[in-house]
């Protein structure tokens, strides 16, 4: 079964909003309504519960928070939690763990975000459904982080799997369902 591609307004923009880069995604699946979806630079991400019944009507919502000063506050973003991580950006790295099947022959990068939720209360990305993303299942080589979550614009090409469970579902499911094994490398240093 395939997802329903995901359509995007010609609304969708980029800015610098009182320090923050956002992508600025309004979309549709399927359906006449549209959604709103904003990623900030740092991977924080916010998708409104709401259908809006036109793009504008996404756009002039998205306004209506920029205007009101909320940028920060709606995307999750602690001003003191993010001062700490311009001074520890180890904060908001994910943890990365290589990983290979052994009957395709084929190597994937497992990443999962449980440091960042640990230290700072708050998840950094959500996917265009609105759920938390844990982790990512990449095809190869982990792409450069912070990214776009799955289906929306500027998302790695080589993410085969979002997960929306803690780190031990994510761990079960790839050992056993997948069987795909950790690659050790470097282990005696």
């Amino acid at each position: 079964m395939t997802a329903t591609p995901l359509i995007y307004s010609p609304l969708r923009r980029k800015e610098l909003v009182q320090g923050h880069r956002l992508d600025v995604c309004i979309y549709r699946r399927g359906t006449s309504t549209w959604a709103l979806m904003v990623i900030s630079g740092t991977g924080h991400s916010k998708v409104w519960a709401v259908a809006f019944a036109t793009e504008q009507a996404a756009l002039d919502e998205y306004q209506r928070m920029v205007d009101g000063g909320r940028v920060a506050q709606n995307l999750g973003i602690d001003a003191s939690l993010e001062d700490s991580f311009d001074l520890n950006p180890a904060l908001l790295k994910p943890i990365d763990q290589r990983l290979r099947d052994p009957l395709k022959l084929a190597t994937y990068t497992l990443r999962k975000f449980e440091i960042i939720k640990k230290y700072s209360g708050v998840w950094p990305i959500k996917n265009t459904d609105g759920h938390n993303v844990t982790g990512y299942l990449y095809v190869g080589a982990a792409p450069v982080w912070p990214h776009p979550p799955k289906g929306t614009p500027g998302a790695p090409a080589n993410i085969d799997s979002e997960f929306m469970v803690s780190g031990k579902h994510i761990d079960f499911y790839l050992s056993h369902d997948r069987r795909l094994q950790k690659i050790l490398t470097n282990w005696y240093q």
